[in-house]
């Protein structure tokens, strides 16, 4: 087995509609099976996987999935808490009945599979409705959102918003958006996802946007631009940004790989998993000076 990371490290089983390619898709043949994924990113040294679409797969699946992420002694990343097509649904602007019940029996099924897995976090993004003052839906979501953070904090759960502008009619335009609306809602288990490839595009400045950011961050993704490719393969500094991440008290936290390979062969997996341990030995100094600060303080 190679060795451990410094930091904790989440490689995907597919994240992107609609082909939903896993990270490891070259080195472990093709193969469909998350077991197999599971197995081949604790070889690699990896701390854990996210499996975002689990939910919506069959029972069989998330059986075989759960019982290879405990075997191998893996954290799981966070789930979206609804299939796509429910997801890219204004359902949490919208102040029904219908769209309240929809959204918590999907809650309530995704919190579930992810208790079976041991996953904290439930993923979610945030659709505008076209038809409603941009006000109201702020007030709406406002409320839903303090509405959901209850139910998942009862499970010592999170829900998590990923502000993006990949996907058509966002309710969030910006990162400092998301921001502002949940420094309103202002609960403990209503969190942002920091995905530095959305926040690139968004703000175009991942060290700033962190800094003004991070008291609100539950989730951080990393992907490097531009293509939201492998660490190190694009533009931003990662290591940088990673020491930010440990000075801010992160460094124990999952740190998902949202991303895909610039080379997506066998060879450009192998290469791109080297590029990630080439940068985070550059960690390993300042992980350790404050972990001996924190010894020292106990």
């Amino acid at each position: 087995m190679t060795e451990k990371f410094n930091l904790s490290y989440a490689s995907h089983l597919g994240y992107l509609p609609p082909d939903f390619r896993p990270l490891f898709e070259a080195s472990v043949d093709h193969s469909t099976d998350p077991g197999a994924h599971v197995e081949f990113a604790a070889t690699q040294g990896l701390a854990g996987v996210f499996h975002p679409w689990v939910a919506s797969h069959p029972r069989d699946h998330r059986e075989r999935f759960a019982q290879a992420v405990a075997d191998h002694g893996m954290q799981c990343g966070g789930i979206v808490f609804a299939p796509f097509d429910v997801l890219t649904t204004p359902l949490w602007v919208r102040d029904t009945d219908e769209a309240r019940e929809t959204v918590d029996a999907h809650l309530a099924h995704s919190a579930h599979v992810a208790a079976t897995l041991g996953s904290k976090a439930l993923v979610t993004v945030l659709c505008r409705d076209e038809t409603l003052d941009p006000a109201v839906q702020w007030r709406t979501l406002v409320d839903r959102l303090r509405r959901a953070g209850d139910q998942v904090a009862a499970r010592d759960q999170m829900l998590v918003v990923e502000p993006m502008m990949l996907l058509p009619a966002m309710f969030l335009d910006t990162f400092e958006q998301g921001v502002r609306l949940l420094d309103e809602v202002n609960h403990p288990a209503v969190r942002l996802i920091f995905d530095t490839g959305h926040v690139d595009m968004m703000s175009g400045d991942i060290q700033r946007t962190w800094r003004e950011s991070q008291h609100r961050v539950g989730v951080v993704q990393l992907t490097d631009m531009p293509g939201r490719i492998e660490l190190g393969a694009g533009r931003l500094d990662m290591v940088r940004f990673l020491e930010q991440v440990i000075r801010d008290g992160h460094a124990d936290s999952l740190i998902e790989l949202e991303c895909a390979w610039a080379d997506p062969t066998l060879a450009g997996e192998q290469a791109g998993m080297a590029a990630l341990r080439a940068i985070d030995s550059q960690l390993g100094p300042l992980l350790q000076e404050r972990r001996s600060d924190t010894s020292a303080a106990n």
